[in-house]
């Protein structure tokens, strides 16, 4: 009896021990929206502030090494804000059968104290807008 408990300890402890976390994915590289995500964050600023015409001026993306993926880019917002920058993330989802991109804005910047904030945390997530 104190054998067999002996060899199973020693099973799940040489089970346990080979054990490794999984290695997280390295870092992309910076890119450039594709025209689905450039819709996806026109989309993402119409729903979550409400506004009927948004045109994405520039933007670029990068995934980071925890999966996330980080849009950053400036948009037209109206008159007041030609160039706001923003940042948010970009997710992959399915409906229907079907791939979706949807942007989830995190902030944007319409006055230059926010804009500065917003570049900050853009470059904080590797991407120098």
């Amino acid at each position: 009896m104190k054998k067999s408990i002996s060899i199973l300890a020693c099973v799940i402890l040489a089970s346990c021990h080979s054990l490794r976390p999984t290695p997280e994915a390295p870092p992309s590289i910076v890119r450039p929206l594709t025209p689905e995500e450039t819709s996806a964050v026109q989309n993402g600023f119409q729903k979550s502030l409400s506004l009927k015409q948004v045109a994405v001026n520039s933007g670029k993306a990068r995934t980071s090494s925890g999966g996330a993926t980080y849009a950053c880019g400036t948009a037209n917002l109206g008159k007041d804000s030609s160039n706001a920058p923003y940042i948010g993330t970009l997710v992959q989802s399915q409906f229907g059968g079907q791939n979706v991109t949807i942007f989830n804005l995190m902030a944007y910047g319409q006055t230059d104290e926010l804009a500065a904030q917003v570049r900050d945390r853009c470059k904080a997530n590797g991407i120098d807008t």
